[in-house]
């Protein structure tokens, strides 16, 4: 910042302090092209199904590696965990509790 104020009690010069929140990290650490990191996305999905990858504020990630930046890559890791937890729960041999008590939520019809 290039603003200089003045306090009229003292005559010195007084400079603004920068404050660097963890939002101004982030988006320096995104700048930084040394941090950047490798991201893939499997081929296939645990049904040996081609994955649909993960789509990313109208960006998609297909299958295959990408080089993004590690804002980027931590959603993109998470988003692909988020989804192979549900293929879990469809292979799943026993009924998902919480999955039950989800869709059994407002619904006159009950689930088994």
């Amino acid at each position: 910042m290039s603003d200089i104020y003045v306090d009229a009690k003292k005559p010195k010069v007084v400079e603004p302090v920068m404050v660097v929140t963890e939002k101004d990290k982030i988006l320096a650490d995104n700048q930084n092209k040394d941090l950047w990191q490798w991201v893939e996305v499997p081929e296939t999905d645990m049904f040996d199904d081609v994955h649909t990858g993960v789509n990313l504020n109208f960006v998609e990630y297909g299958p295959g590696k990408h080089f993004v930046n590690p804002e980027t890559a931590g959603e993109i890791r998470r988003l692909l965990a988020v989804r192979a937890k549900a293929d879990l729960r469809v292979l799943s041999p026993k009924p998902d509790a919480l999955m039950k008590k989800i869709m059994n939520r407002g619904s006159k019809a009950q689930v088994l």
